[in-house]
C-alpha cells in the first residue's frame, strides 16, 4: 500500500528529536550542500561547487530503501551513484513529480544568462539534465515543492519577487499567488517542502546568532502559522 504521513497540525514540529540518517563529506573545497529531494528509490541531493557557471556541481544519490529499484539488497542510505556534468547554478531547490518521473531544480540564481525565471528537469535515474522550463520574466525561483493530490507546484520566489509563495498547474502556469512570506526570524530563505495545506521553509539566520528556524506556512490561510526553533545537536557547522 502506498502509505504517506501528514503534518498534524501547527505545532506538529514543537518539542521534537531529531535524528541523523546518515552523514557524507563534501567533495569540492568550497561545496554547499543546497537541496535534497527523494524518489521512490533515492535521496539525492546537490552540492553546489562553486559560483563559477564552468565548474559542474555535484548530484548523489543515497539508497532510501535496504533494497535497490531491482529489488537486490543493499546498504540503505549508501551511495549509489554520484554524478558531476552539469552546472545547476545555485541548486536552491528540488522536487520530484513521480507522475512525470521527473525532478524539477529551482536555480535561485542565472549565471547562465538565459536562465532568469527558469527551473531545470533532472532524470531521477541518470541524474542528468533533460531540460528547461520557464516560469517568470519577473523572478528567479528559490524554493519548489509539490502537491501530489492537487498535482501542483509550490514555489517560492527570489527578493526580487518579495520571496512570495506561489501555486503553479501541473504545466507551470500560475494558478495563485499567495505574496510574500515573512522572513522573521531571518532574511531570505532555503529550500521548501509541502504537505497537505503546509510549506515548510527555512529562513536564513547564519551571523545573527539567534539560532536556527523553521517556518510553516498554511496554503489555506495564506500565512506563516509557526516559526519552531531547531537544535540538531551539530557541531562546526554553518547555513548558507
Amino acid at each position: 500500500a502506498d502509505c504517506r504521513a501528514e503534518i498534524a497540525g501547527d505545532e506538529a514540529f514543537s518539542h521534537i528529536t531529531w535524528e541523523k540518517l546518515f552523514e557524507d563529506a563534501l567533495l569540492a573545497p568550497n561545496g554547499v550542500m543546497q537541496s535534497v529531494c527523494v524518489t521512490e528509490h533515492y535521496i539525492i541531493s546537490i552540492e553546489n561547487t562553486a559560483d563559477d557557471p564552468g565548474q559542474p556541481d555535484t548530484v548523489s544519490a543515497y539508497y532510501r530503501n535496504s533494497v535497490d529499484e531491482n529489488g537486490q539488497p543493499v546498504q540503505q542510505y549508501s551511495l549509489a551513484k554520484r554524478v558531476a556534468d552539469t552546472d545547476w547554478e545555485h541548486g536552491n531547490g528540488m522536487a520530484y513529480n513521480p507522475n512525470t518521473g521527473e525532478i524539477y531544480v529551482a536555480l535561485y540564481t542565472n549565471t547562465h544568462g538565459d536562465n532568469g525565471g527558469c527551473l531545470y528537469v533532472m532524470d531521477p535515474n541518470t541524474l542528468a539534465l533533460k531540460g528547461k522550463i520557464k516560469v517568470s520574466d519577473s523572478y528567479n525561483i528559490l524554493g519548489i515543492g509539490y502537491r501530489r493530490e492537487e498535482n501542483q507546484y509550490v514555489i517560492q520566489t527570489d527578493g526580487t519577487g518579495g520571496y512570495s509563495i506561489k501555486i503553479l498547474d501541473e504545466n507551470f502556469q500560475l494558478l495563485d499567488d499567495q505574496g510574500p512570506a515573512d522572513p522573521s526570524p531571518g532574511y531570505n530563505f532555503q529550500d521548501l517542502c509541502v504537505s497537505g495545506d503546509y510549506v515548510i521553509n527555512f529562513p536564513l539566520t547564519y551571523g545573527m546568532n539567534i539560532g536556527e528556524y523553521m517556518h510553516v506556512y498554511s496554503l489555506s490561510r495564506r500565512t506563516t502559522v509557526a516559526s519552531v526553533p531547531l537544535d540538531f545537536q551539530l557541531m562546526d557547522y554553518i547555513q548558507i
